[in-house]
């Protein structure tokens, strides 16, 4: 067993041996781990980097927390992140580490290694739906899981590792009775997983989760010289009862029949059909429904003042959240040989406005080259770019001068504008080695690129038609090379989400709708539907209902000898594509963007109504009036 898997499976043994205190009713925990040494030339430098958060029966535990460890040495660098809550777990890790030898002696030795965990527990109380104590009624806890493990994701000998475990159990305190799911990425494929417990009304039942990541990399390694596991887009739980109307909500707070709405790193914010819902469950604010009773007590703060305002100002509870503008890229070189002058360069943008800039070079000691950069913290934003740039050259024994290659990414995202950019390039480098085998060497990158937005649709209360929805993405694109010679096909894959309006599909929204390995011109995706049922005021004469959208590309290679899809992508290759969105709903409505309570934001081109029949002509009968005005004023 290598290093990092038995640190890891130690950490998770370690986790699960420790019981809760008897009167514990939730808890959430992290430990994120980043550690970096090197034992020779001169043992014991570098450092570990330990962060912890335990949070036992404390409101935080249903709040978003966050750890970020970094650990480096002169060799190696070691990240671990996690963000989560109940309910909802997220988890990073890599490593890096220089090749130990050149020329067949060892001139350094030390590893780096980087492991994340987070767990949470929660009980939730049976009942509801007007139903007898005794009644025997059925619970569904299902567990979805998205993220990426770098690949190879191991070595024998254990001089290399990368790997993320996932954990889901539902017992039923009472009786004892109890499921549960272990999932790893060495043998399973992410998705969503199921667990079904029968239970009575009015037992309790528990509710616990894990999600795991860890990389490792020694000096010693030669499948890679750096790992990742990225899971920031995992993992959500959710409880499905039954029958209908039974309670879902946890001793926490946290209502676990909520749909957690994460693509990638990247998100779909659903502000806005959280109102929907609560518009659906057909109550005014000044009805008092039980629904905005529990939100107001135990929602968030946002959310609470946001419901507040819009009943006392509005009649209505018109909050959203503003969209966002993300982007991110991973890049670096890659070999089974030894390299020389390696660099990766590259900056970020938000809002056109340079954010970030980063240059790694190679060392005597570590011949290759790494970058991430991401442009998604900012709680809103137009736009956002990132671009990244490497080079380096492979080196053949007993040639002078080394095989050079080189590529690079560029990824961008306009809100504004609706549209989606992704691009790519690299070169593929190779020799014979004279042992057997072949030494090859390219740029390797993860970019990806994704907006999301809502929006509230304003519709008279007279109005007897159903307002009709439709969300659409073009998609257009060049792909050159992709060959294969590593291994790998390249290939772009677009997702696309619109919640708010009944279209029919039930996919997994962390889940690909198209996927492209050579030139598109003028793809089409789309859905289209009726909006759900919103709320009116009569007072405003108006009626209303969210919409929320999300849309995102990103780059992933399909391995010929498996098919398995991952982040690696084929080389060589170059491709380009842009995605544009467009989203049209029925005559006579009206979209607003809606940064806060009665704060809407400009108007975006992408996003209108259905003009009405005859609005041109009377628009262009406005011409020549407007005209008439303006030469009487003059006069």
């Amino acid at each position: 067993m290598n290093l990092a898997r038995a640190i890891g499976l130690a950490s998770l043994t370690l986790a699960a041996s420790l019981s809760l205190p008897a009167q514990a009713t939730y808890q959430f925990s992290g430990h994120a781990r980043a550690h970096a040494v090197t034992t020779y030339p001169v043992p014991g430098l570098g450092g570990t980097d330990n962060q912890d958060i335990d949070l036992l029966n404390q409101p935080g535990a249903t709040q978003l927390q966050a750890l970020d460890s970094f650990a480096s040495t002169a060799h190696g660098s070691a990240t671990a992140r996690l963000l989560g809550r109940i309910g909802l777990l997220k988890a990073y890790a890599a490593s890096d580490y220089a090749y130990c030898c050149s020329g067949g002696v060892t001139v350094q030795d030390g590893y780096a290694d980087g492991t994340a965990e987070l767990r949470f527990y929660d009980e939730v109380l049976v009942q509801g739906a007007g139903l007898a104590a005794g009644t025997p009624v059925r619970y569904r806890l299902d567990l979805r899981l998205d993220g990426t493990v770098s690949s190879p994701n191991f070595e024998i000998g254990g001089r290399y590792s990368a790997d993320a475990i996932a954990e889901a159990r539902l017992r039923d305190v009472s009786s004892g009775a109890a499921v549960s799911l272990h999932w790893d990425a060495r043998n399973q494929a992410t998705g969503v997983f199921s667990l079904t417990l029968d239970t009575t009304v009015g037992h309790t039942l528990a509710i616990d989760g894990m999600l795991y990541a860890g990389t490792y990399v020694a000096a010693g390694a030669r499948v890679a010289r750096s790992a990742e596991v990225d899971f920031y887009h995992s993992a959500g739980y959710r409880l499905a009862p039954s029958v209908a109307g039974l309670n879902t909500l946890g001793a926490s707070g946290y209502d676990f029949a909520t749909a957690v709405p994460e693509p990638g790193t990247w998100a779909l914010m659903l502000g806005g059909v959280a109102l929907g819902a609560l518009r659906q469950a057909g109550r005014s604010c000044r009805q008092g429904g039980r629904v905005v009773r529990r939100v107001v007590r135990r929602g968030p703060a946002w959310l609470r003042r946001g419901v507040i305002a819009g009943c006392l100002l509005l009649g209505l509870p018109l909050v959203a959240q503003a969209g966002r503008a993300q982007v991110g890229a991973s890049l670096g070189t890659w070999a089974n040989g030894d390299l020389q002058d390696a660099q990766v360069s590259g900056s970020r943008w938000r809002d056109g406005l340079l954010q970030h800039s980063v240059v790694v070079t190679s060392t005597p000691f570590n011949d290759a080259a790494a970058a991430s950069l991401r442009e998604d913290t900012a709680p809103v934003s137009d736009s956002a770019r990132v671009v990244l740039q490497g080079r380096a050259g492979l080196r053949q024994p007993g040639v002078p001068e080394a095989l050079a290659f080189a590529g690079s990414t560029e990824v961008s995202s306009d809100l504004l504008a609706g549209r989606l950019g992704l691009r790519f390039d690299t070169t593929h480098v190779a020799y014979a080695a004279p042992g057997g085998g072949v030494r090859e060497a390219y740029v390797a990158a993860y970019p990806f690129a994704e907006l999301f937005e809502t929006f509230e649709l304003v519709y008279p209360i007279a109005r007897a038609e159903p307002v009709h929805v439709a969300l659409s993405l073009r998609i257009d694109g060049q792909v050159d090379g992709n060959t294969g010679a590593n291994g790998r096909i390249g290939g772009v894959q677009a997702y696309l989400q619109l919640a708010g309006a009944d279209t029919g599909e039930s996919h997994p929204m962390l889940d690909p709708v198209w996927r492209s390995e050579q030139d598109v011109a003028g793809a089409v995706l789309g859905y289209a539907g009726m909006l759900n049922n919103g709320g009116c005021s009569v007072a405003r004469g108006l009626c209303s209902g969210f919409v929320s959208l999300y849309a995102a590309l990103d780059l992933r290679g399909r391995v010929l000898a498996s098919g398995a899809i991952e982040a690696q992508p084929g080389a060589p290759m170059a491709l380009d594509f842009g995605a544009q969105l467009s989203l049209t709903v029925s005559p006579g409505v009206t979209l607003l963007r809606i940064g806060g309570v009665d704060s809407p934001l400009p108007a975006v081109a992408w996003a209108s109504a259905v003009p009405e029949p005859g609005a041109a002509w009377l628009w262009l009968l406005g011409l020549p009036v407007l005209a008439g005005v303006r030469r009487m004023r003059r006069r």
